[in-house]
């Protein structure tokens, strides 16, 4: 154990808060949504220049055609013992120029813009936990980062998630530094999601000439939607959500055309099965006779991640470490959205989900982050990996 290592902790921390600052800045204001490929690989390599000059091999995993890669880093990779990871992902779901020509604004302790909470100041988290470990001399054991540049895309067509299986087996314990909760409570629990695309096919005509003999899309997908709805199960804690609905084109006119996206959100993988041989079902027969059904399901890649033994030993002992030195224990909570977590603790490694900047409202355009828990996590999790020898 490295003496006075909390003092020291404080000290490097407290001196570089307008770096963590400028950095979160730099970061947020250079817009990635997960399909503008190239401003992901901007971003990937603003970061990995950022680790490389911290004595971090990095590389970019290809994860398919169109995509911006998977960043993976090691840094001290001939030390024993297991390396502990900081994981999460670089690309947002807000297009670029969403939030106006000022896309980082601080008022009240707090700091709104695109992807600030989600996930962009868990990155900056994880890069001075190390920067300040290295200060202080810590040589225990390797540290990995994963950051995934098709996350919010849920790797659906990639093989991002095979990266996150491949290079988080074997490590002791993983932080994955996701959108922390206003309320101080770390993500235990998470769902995983199927998304369904339908498109209904009818016979379109005039609405007074032609009533007869057309066939309404919208009407056919409204009988859908009521069956669709149908597969919310609270107690399984299947959630269906219908969320875009486009069709018709104009008021005297009967509808050839209806499309619906519904977002299912499960909690287990046999859930998912379940769900999807029931969709089958649904999409299998038309309550309108002449109508035409076409769907496709997309299966998230990022699965359940569902609490575990070791995750809530994990949980404990960063709480005894928390408290240790003066910091209040986290709470451990279960939501609904996914997150790489899933796929960490897949192969067997304990992971936390939600250690980055507390916040609230992300994927939207009022998502905000409080400054103060970009300076509070940061002191933290260096304590954590400081004793993670007692973890072991």
């Amino acid at each position: 154990m490295i003496e006075n290592y909390m003092e020291k902790i404080h000290a490097y921390i407290d001196d570089n808060r307008n770096d963590m600052i400028k950095d979160w800045e730099i970061l947020v204001r250079m817009e990635d949504h997960f399909e503008e490929v190239k401003n992901v690989q901007k971003v990937c390599a603003w970061i990995k220049e950022k680790f490389e000059e911290m004595g971090f091999e990095c590389h970019v995993e290809d994860v398919g055609d169109g995509w911006a890669g998977t960043l993976v880093g090691i840094w001290g990779k001939d030390r024993p013992g297991k390396p502990v990871i900081f994981s999460g992902h670089m690309d947002t779901v807000q297009k670029s120029g969403s939030f106006g020509d000022n896309p980082f604004l601080v008022k009240e302790g707090n700091v709104y813009g695109p992807g600030v909470l989600d996930m962009k100041g868990g990155i900056i988290i994880a890069m001075y936990v190390i920067k300040a470990l290295q200060e202080i001399g810590f040589d225990e054991r390797p540290i990995k980062i994963i950051f995934s540049g098709d996350e919010e895309y849920n790797h659906i067509t990639t093989t991002g998630a095979e990266v996150f299986k491949r290079e988080a087996k074997g490590a002791l314990c993983a932080f994955n530094m996701e959108s922390g909760n206003l309320n101080n409570a770390l993500t235990v629990q998470r769902k995983t999601s199927n998304t369904v695309h339908m498109k209904v096919i009818g016979v379109g005509g005039h609405a007074g000439n032609n009533f007869l003999i057309g066939k309404n899309a919208i009407n056919e997908a409204a009988y859908k939607i009521l069956e669709m709805l149908e597969l919310t199960d609270l107690e399984k804690g299947t959630y269906m959500n219908t969320s875009i609905i486009k069709g018709g084109s104009g008021s005297c006119a009967i509808p050839e055309l209806c499309e619906v996206v519904f977002n299912i959100r499960l909690a287990s993988g046999d859930e998912s099965e379940r769900v999807c041989r029931e969709v089958e079902r649904i999409m299998g027969k038309s309550q309108i006779e002449g109508t035409k059904i076409e769907y496709t399901i997309d299966k998230s890649q990022l699965p359940a991640y569902q609490k575990t033994e070791s995750i809530e030993h994990l949980l404990n002992f960063v709480n005894d470490v928390a408290t240790e030195n003066g910091f209040e224990p986290f709470g451990g909570i279960a939501v609904g959205g996914a997150s790489d977590a899933g796929n960490i603790i897949a192969v067997g490694t304990p992971v936390l989900c939600a250690c980055g900047v507390r916040g609230q409202y992300h994927h939207s355009a009022n998502e905000f982050a409080v400054i103060e828990s970009l300076y509070e996590r940061t002191k933290i999790f260096a304590a954590v990996v400081c004793n993670l020898s007692k973890f072991e």
